[in-house]
Parts: C-alpha cells; structure tokens; sequence
C-alpha cells in the first residue's frame, strides 16, 4: 500500500523558504524554544479541487466529489472537520455557498448535514480510538520513540513488538518496511525509513488523513464567509486565528460581540477596527482597558453617540482631540470638550462651524487670548457672545468686539470711552458706529482718530461742530470738505489757514460768505470764489478789477457776469481775458464788436473761426486776416461762411496740404471745389477732386482740359472708383502701354473702352501680358491672338475664347497649336484648323479629341499618320489608359516640338503610360 505525503503549507500566495511544519509563531506572546515535537502535517491551501487528495472521497457514504468540493469551500476539508461542526450554521454555509458558485444543484437542510456529521464521527472514532492520537505525541510516550527501545511504556502501535505473530521480528523492527531477501525491491528494512512515505514498487491506494495546522486554520479565518467556520475559529486556541476571525467583515456580530472581551488587546484592537462591529460593542470598546483599542475606536467615522461621549471623556488626550474634530458631535460633547482642561482641544474646538452660541459664549472666557480671537472670528458669534468680552482684561479683545460687525451700539458707545487708543481706534473703523459715539471720540487725543471721526458715515453737525476748531489743520480741513452746514462753512471762512478758506470758497451756496472770500489776500481763495457758480452779479463785479488775469478772465466766462462787467472785461490789456470774453456764456454783438476794436490777435482769429456763433458778419470782416492755412481751413468749413468769404480765402496762396484736404472732402463747399479745379496744378490735388463724390462731372472735364500727369492718369486707369466718364477720356488719350493695361483690367472698364485701348499699338510684351492674364476680358484676348508672340500663352490661358484659340491653330507654333487642341474652350472650327496642319503632330491633336467636324474626323480617319489615323478611328475621346500610347509615340510627339509633360503640369486628367 502506497501512503500520500503530508501536503505542503506553504502559503501559494506569499513568497519565501517551504514552511517547515511548525505551527506558526504566537504574536500575541513571547517565543518558547524548541521541544523537539515532530511538525504537524496539515493541508495546504490550493486553489483547485483536487477529489484524489480529499478525505472525504471514497470514505464518507453519503459525500462525493461535488459536494467534497462545495464542503472545502466552507472550510471542511477532513472526516475530523466535518465531525466537529454545527448542523444549522453548516447548513446555512453550504447553501449561501452553492448559491453563489452553483457547484451542486441541492439545497441543504440541517437534518441531512446531521447525518453526515454522525457518519463522519462513526469513521473518526474507528479510525482513531480517542485516547491515541498517532498524529500526537502522547503525554505517557516519549516525543520521538527510538528504535529498539524495547520499552512497553508508549509503545508505538504502528512498530511490531517481539514474539507478536508478526514475523519473530526483533523490538523496534518496522513491519511495513521490506525485508532483505523477501522479494520486495529497495533497499531492505533498515531502521529510520519513513513508513509513511511510498517506497520503490509500493502502491498508494489508501490517502492519509491530513491534518489542518495553524496556519490553515489562520488562513481559512481571514479569508472565509462562513459565518459557522468562523464561529468555530473564534474559539481556537491560537490568538493569531482568533484575530483574523476579529477582523473579517463577513464574521457575525455575536462572535464579535464575543472577541470584543478576548484578553488579547490586539484581537479587541481587530474587533475595533472590523466595519460589521455592531455599535454596542463599539460603545463597549471605547471603555476598553487597553488605549490602543479606544485609539483605533476613535479614528471611526460611524461611531455612536454612546462611544463618542466616553471618548470624549478619554484619559488619552490624543484621543479626545480627534474626537474634536468630528462631524456631528452631540450637543453635551461640545459642552465638554469646549472646556477640556488642553488648550489644543479646545483651540480645536473653536475652529467648528457647528458650534452652538451658548458654547461660544463659555469660549469667550477662555484663558487662552488665540481662543477669544478666534471666538471673535466665528461665524456664530453673535451680541451676546461679543457681551461676555467687551469687558476682557485684554484690550486686544475689546478692539476685536469693537471692530466686529455684530457690536451693538450699547458696546460701541462703552468702547468709544475705553482708556487704550486701539480699542477707541477700533471703535471708529466700525461702520455702526453710532453718532452719539463719534461725539465722544471727536475729542479724542489721538488725530488719527479725530480724522476718522470725521470721515466716518455717520458723523453729523454735531461731530463736526466739536471739530471746527480742532488744533489740527487736516481734520479742519476734512470737515469742511465733509459739512453741508452752510453756518459751518461761514465759520470756517474765517480759518486761518488759507487752504481750508478756498475749500469753504468752492463749497459754499451763501453770497455773503462769497463776497467776504472775494477780499481774502490769497489769490486762489479769489480765484475759487469767481470760479464758484454762487458768486453774484456784485461779487464778479469786484472780482472784474482784480489784479490777477486769471481771476478777470473766470470772471468773463462766469454766467452771473453783467454785461457792464463783460464789456469792461472785452477791453482788458489782456488777450487771455479778451479770449475769456469770447467764450462767455453772455457774448452779445456789441462785445464781440468790442473785443475786436482792441485788436485781433492770432489766438482771438482763432477763438472766433472755432465758435459756432460767430456771425457772417464778423466772419467777412476777418476773411482778409486769415495768414494760416489753418485759419483759411477753419474759415471755408464754417457753419455761418458765404461766397464772399469763400472766395476771399481761395484767391489766398493755399498750402499743398490744405488744397489735398479741400479736394479729398465731400463737405468742402461746392464753391471752394470749383475754384480749386479752376487753379490745382498740382496732381495728387486734381485726382483727389476727380474721386471726390460732392465734385460735379462739369469739373472733370476743367481738370482734365488742364492736362493730367501720366501718375494721375494710371492711378484713375486702375481706381475702380473713377467716373465712368473719366475712365472713358483716359482711355482714349492713354499715351502709354500701363495706362492701357491699366484700363483693360478694371472691371469698371467698359467694352467700348476696352475696344478703344486694344486698337491702339500695343507692344508685344504688353500683348504677351494680356494673353497669360486668366482676368483679362475676351474682348481684349481676341484682340492680342492676331499677334503670334502671344499663341503660347494663348494656348495656356484657360479663359481664352475659341476665336483667340482659332487664331493660335491657325499660327506656326507647334506646341502651341497641340495645346489649343486640348483645351477646354476649342471647338469644331480649332479642329479643322488643326486637322489642315501638314504636322501629323498637330494633326494629332483634332483626332485625339475629336472636337472637328465630321468631315474633317473622316479625313483624319484616313490620314498618312498611323497613330493619327489610331485615334480618329475611336468612337469617342479615349483618355482611360492616357493620351500618350507607347514611348515611340512619346518620342516622335517630342520630336516634332510638342511639351509632351505640360498637360500634366496643367493639371490635366491625362496620364503618360507606355
């Protein structure tokens, strides 16, 4: 009989050395040395179903292959397992697990596992008496027996003994190892060989019952879904097996609730971390003895309200300040946590969005100064928290509720009065605070403060009344920038600082404060005053004699100006105060009369000449003045000029520049056009006038009459905005090829004037030019095909029109006459001219195409020439294999002058092929 070999444990999935057999370390407890003990056999873990190395197959009555396999599934791999197990839960395994792996097609109840388990335990009791274990060394027989003891004590059952009937053997002698000489192979019965090991010539029918070490059982704990496997595990006696049986999400709550009081803090510690730990045991772990446990309970996102409150009360104080930073704490947690006797908790603490006020408001008592900040930064703090430290100690705390947007005036208003300036400071930055606040800190000793006062929303009068005489020039200054009380600024009028007396002077509605101003020894307090839209009539008035110009002349722009002051003023020794007049929103005739009896000055010319109100009259008067072309400009193009000061002007010497500005715009006054046509020599001038829209055609003529330059005549020839009219004379006068060519491709040029510039001597570069030009009329095309220079082109242009294409087959140039015959606008009468070419080259062509007329396609047909005679001889043009047959073909048409390439380098569908 051969005996299998104990299967390997080594884990397939980890690498490293074979396992030894050793049942694996404890890592719950320290080492103990070697005892010499055999190493334990035991199954390894596989991923197949192998049904020859399972005990359960051929032994167990009621258990095949199928159902052997679907067992190993769950974990029950021995007759001995299978004898330990629970009916219902391996029942209830067996169908979850069949269910989602479909091996068998049955469903299992308790009673039929029932009598599988009876069986099994019948077989392991025959198999194995229950008081020796030969897998186990007993308490009575020494761990490893020697051969030849002869001891009867724990003699091993498997060894003969003498005179047992088993051959007379000596003690000690193996009766499954073969004897010399008993005609078994081998090397005889030594002493040591392993019986249990095939020998040479042995059979293997019976397998040996293999026995589950701790490592399979480890493994089968943390991998299994068995929840019966895994209550069983629960118990073992191995640590290491019953934390990976904590620590498997499938294992049921009631062996975790169990492993949750295990001794072990690292198999709690598992059952902590478990996700299907149920919340009473959670609550019940977060008590535990070990921190390491309550540590890991309070990573948890999914703990219960119970666990958070006793870790809240942990001793670790790590474990309270995670606890800190959990999501939906319980109100009483808060409470609790808010006054934990570490800073960092609380600080943590402060940081919540959630907290409630009333936590806030035992917060802002914190010893902790960074706590009171943050209490003050919160998003929920609110008058009755910002009450409990207004009174702090610390004045940094007070300038914070003074600052913050939720003071109310009560605080603000206690605040104002407090004795450390950045509290005060604080109080006039908030933008509620309130007047009666400002009231107290407008005497504050700080300027900076004062100031604020004053610039802050709601500073009234009364602020200000307590400020009007503030020591301090920049806070006077600001309230007369800020008060509309006009008592206030009649007050300030008398300030002795002479800026805040011209702020009073641009502000003030009052004409008594303004007429006081209108004395004050500074001048720009005067200049204000006149510059102020309030100043009245008697004001100005004493104002108009001021010593300073700049004052006259706001005075003769201001609207309360009388015109006694107004017509004193258009006499003023001054120009700028004259100018002044001119814009016054008072000029009348008799002061303008006035100011230019006293002389016109350029810069008075001007003023006039810009005003739109400027009448004729005064306009003819200094039409015979203007000595600038800017002034003669301004003149022609205003709104109230005539003839007369039209005219007065052009029969001035005009600058180039403005003659080009005059021609170029349509809104020069007709006159001043027709005088520039009549005396422009210039011709950038007279081709401006020419395009210019508002020009009559009468004037085309005048400026034609006096003769163009040849640069005048070829940009009108090439403008497409040219009269019609003009494009026509030039056509006619063109006296050179540019002008011409100009004109034929204009497309505003007409056919009779395109017939015009074609019957005159082109030169044959110029015809050549035409005839390459796609853009060149048909008209003109025809015209240039009676010239044979142009055939070439010609025959290339593929707007050319049969009538030129007729003229080029017609001509003596060979490449060109080919061409024409493949081009796409040839007709019957090209193919005639072609087909009468004494060149079979040529001829070629017509019958290549077939564009002839039937007459000529007949004599083609017949022709001398055999590839000529070829191709007119097929129904229709034959392109499909190309136009050129064979290379002789090719070679002959290239002979007689044909560019046998060029129909490819047009582009043409026809391919080169022998």
């Amino acid at each position: 009989m051969q005996v299998n070999k104990p299967v390997s444990t080594q884990d397939p999935f980890k690498s490293g050395p074979a396992s030894t057999g050793k049942p694996a370390a404890d890592p719950f407890k320290p080492q103990q040395p070697a005892t010499g003990k055999p190493a334990s056999g035991g199954l390894g873990a596989t991923d197949g179903f192998n049904a020859g190395q399972n005990e359960l197959v051929g032994k167990h009555s009621a258990i095949g292959a199928k159902r052997a396999e679907l067992l190993e599934k769950v974990g029950v791999t021995s007759m001995k397992e299978l004898s330990r197990r629970n009916p219902e839960n391996l029942a209830e395994s067996l169908n979850q697990t069949n269910q989602k792996l479909g091996i068998t097609k049955e469903n299992y109840s308790a009673a039929t596992v029932q009598k599988w388990i009876d069986e099994a335990k019948q077989l392991v009791g025959k198999e194995i008496p229950a008081t020796t274990d030969p897998f186990k060394p007993q308490p009575t027989q020494p761990t490893q027996p020697k051969p030849g003891s002869g001891s009867a004590t724990g003699t091993d059952p498997f060894k003969p003994q003498p005179n047992n009937g088993n051959g007379g053997g000596n003690a000690g002698v193996d009766p499954f190892k073969p004897k010399p000489g008993n005609g078994n192979t081998g090397t005889g019965g030594a002493v040591g060989v392993d019986p249990f090991k095939p020998q040479p010539g042995q059979s293997n029918d019976q397998p040996v019952v293999p026995v589950e070490t701790e490592e399979d059982r480890y493994r089968n704990a943390a991998n299994t879904y068995d929840s019966g496997r895994l209550n069983d595990l629960s118990q073992d006696d191995s640590p290491r097996v019953r934390a990976a049986v904590a620590g498997n999400r499938y294992t049921p709550q009631s062996t975790l609730d169990q492993l949750a009081r295990d001794r072990y803090p690292e198999i709690r510690s598992q059952v902590a971390a478990n996700g299907a730990t149920s919340a009473f045991t959670l609550t019940q772990l977060a008590a535990d003895r070990d921190t390491g446990v309550r540590d890991i309970i309070s990573r948890r996102n999914d703990l219960p309200s119970d666990a958070v409150r006793r870790l809240a009360a942990d001793p670790s104080g790590d474990i309270r300040l995670r606890m800190a930073s959990k999501s939906n704490l319980p109100p009483d947690v808060m409470d609790s946590l808010a006054s934990d006797s570490n800073s960092s908790i609380r600080k943590t603490m402060v940081q919540r969005n959630d907290l409630p006020v009333h936590v806030l408001r035992r917060m802002a008592k914190d010893p902790d100064s960074s706590i009171q900040m943050a209490v003050l930064a919160h998003r929920n703090t609110d008058a009755s928290v910002l009450s409990e430290m207004g009174g702090d100690t610390d004045s940094r705390i007070r300038a914070g509720v003074a600052g913050h947007a939720k003071a109310t005036e009560a605080m603000l208003v206690f605040l104002a009065a407090d004795s450390d300036a950045n509290v005060r400071s604080a109080v006039v930055q908030n933008g509620n605070t309130p007047s009666r606040a400002l009231v107290t800190l407008s005497q504050d000793p700080n300027p900076a403060t004062r100031l604020a006062v004053v610039n802050h929303r709601n500073s009234g009068a009364e602020v200000y009344d307590r400020l009007l005489e503030d020591r301090d020039q920049g806070i006077r200054r600001a309230v007369a920038n800020r008060t509309g009380s006009e008592s206030q600024l009649s007050f300030l009028a008398q300030d002795s600082s002479a800026e805040i007396r011209q702020i009073v002077a641009g502000r003030t509605q009052q004409g008594e404060t303004l007429a006081g101003l209108a004395q004050d020894p500074e001048a720009n307090v005067r200049r204000t005053v006149a510059n102020n839209g309030n100043a009245t009539a008697a004001t100005l008035t004493a104002l108009g004699s001021d010593k300073e110009a700049g004052i006259r002349s706001s005075v003769a722009v201001h609207r309360n100006t009388p015109e006694k002051t107004l017509s004193k003023l258009a006499g003023d020794d001054e120009v700028g105060v004259r100018l002044a007049v001119l814009r016054s929103p008072n000029l009348n005739a008799t002061v303008r009369k006035q100011v230019l009896e006293k002389g016109v000055s350029p810069e008075i010319l001007g003023q006039l000449l810009d005003d739109s109100r400027t009448p004729t009259e005064t306009l003819e008067q200094l039409s015979g003045q203007t000595n600038t072309d800017a002034a003669r400009q301004r003149l022609i193009y205003h709104p109230n000029g005539n003839e007369k000061t039209i005219r007065a002007v052009m029969a001035q010497p005009l600058g180039e520049s403005l003659q080009l500005t005059l021609a170029g715009n349509d809104r020069t006054p007709a006159l001043a056009l027709d005088l520039l046509a009549k005396q422009a020599e210039n011709d950038g001038v007279q081709e401006r006038l020419i395009l210019n829209s508002a020009v009559p055609a009468t004037l085309h003529k005048t400026i034609l009459d006096k003769g163009l330059g040849a640069e005048a005549r070829l940009s009108l020839a090439q403008n497409t905005a040219t009269p019609a009219p003009v494009l026509s004379r030039i056509a006619s006068e063109a006296d050179n090829d540019a002008q011409r060519l100009a004109i034929v491709r204009n497309p505003k040029s007409s056919q009779d004037m395109i017939r015009t510039v074609v019957s005159q001597p082109l030169s044959s570069a110029s015809k050549v030019s035409l005839a390459k030009d796609t853009r060149t009329p048909g008209l003109a095309l025809d015209a240039v095909s009676t010239d044979p220079a142009t055939h070439k082109e010609l025959a290339r242009n593929s707007s050319a029109s049969a009538a030129a294409l007729l003229n080029v087959a017609k001509g003596s140039d060979v490449n060109a006459q080919f061409l024409a015959g493949f081009h796409p606008n040839a007709n019957a009468a090209v193919g005639d001219a072609l087909a009468a070419s004494p060149k079979w080259e040529v001829r070629y062509a017509p019958a290549k195409t077939q564009k002839a007329s039937p007459a000529t396609i007949a004599k083609l047909k017949k022709d001398s020439n055999s590839w000529v005679k070829d191709m007119a001889n097929k129904d229709k043009p034959f392109f499909g294999t190309g136009w050129v047959q064979n290379g002789k073909l090719e070679k002959g048409l290239t002979a007689g002058g044909i560019n046998v390439e060029e129909l490819e380098q047009r582009k043409v569908a026809f391919k080169l092929t022998d």
